[in-house]
């Protein structure tokens, strides 16, 4: 059985992870412009004036530019970071899954030999996760021992990454199998084998890829929306 079990790679979808990129860096950039524009606010009506005139006014602004530019540096650095450190490649093979880093060092890994059964009385050995808030999102949970030999919860989740991958469900679906082949006495939950197709009687799961184009370019189109929103109401605030 272990020499028949293939390989599978991750494949990265560049066209919706250079989008989610483009997008975010317009994020930080139309923040910082609002950061620049109330600034020029209070440098042009004189900083001494505003405060003594403008005193409330004075400090929400000062109070809402701080939190932009915190937010606009969080989003800097988490594109730097990012890039290097989440997960570039992933591969399932006949010992587990791997999770790789833009150096090809592996950064997180589950094998099947260390999985071992729930330590929680209503929920499966092996489970699954949906999320449809923020965005789509699945998810396996997984038990293991912890480095003092305790039995905890583990996510495997190949969402919320700098690299969005066009195989998630393929990479999630061919781990279960390999748990089903290497680990027969775990227990996955039924309803994780039907949403995986892993039953005989499953249906077939739709494909979410197009779902996930439309779901991320409205949630970003909300968060410029909130941005510039929020810029406006500064500026009628300022008055």
């Amino acid at each position: 059985m272990t020499e028949k079990f293939t390989v599978m790679e991750s494949e990265i979808n560049w066209p919706l992870t250079y989008f989610g990129i483009i997008l975010v860096w317009i994020g930080i950039l139309i923040t910082a412009g609002v950061v620049l524009i109330l600034s020029y606010d209070i440098l042009d009506y004189g900083f001494t004036d505003y405060l003594y005139y403008k005193t409330g006014q004075f400090f929400t602004l000062v109070v809402a530019g701080a939190v932009i530019l915190a937010l606009s540096v969080l989003m800097i650095f988490y594109m730097i970071r990012g890039r290097k450190r989440d997960y570039r490649k992933v591969v399932v093979d006949e010992k587990g899954i791997y999770m790789y880093d833009s150096g090809n060092t592996i950064i997180s890994a589950f094998l099947y030999a260390e999985l071992c059964p729930s330590n929680e009385i209503y929920f499966p050995d092996i489970g699954g996760k949906t999320s449809y808030k923020p965005v789509f999102a699945q998810s396996l949970l997984v038990f293991k021992p912890n480095k003092s030999g305790e039995t905890v919860m583990h996510s495997i989740s190949l969402h919320h990454n700098y690299y969005s991958f066009k195989n998630k469900y393929e990479l999630y679906r061919h781990f279960l199998l390999g748990i089903q082949t290497f680990r027969p006495d775990l227990k996955i939950g039924h309803r994780t084998l039907e949403e995986y197709a892993l039953t005989p009687e499953a249906p077939e799961v739709p494909k979410f890829g197009k779902f996930e184009w439309v779901i991320t370019v409205i949630a970003f189109a909300i968060i410029l929306g909130l941005i510039y929103v929020f810029y406006l109401f500064i500026k009628l605030f300022s008055k």
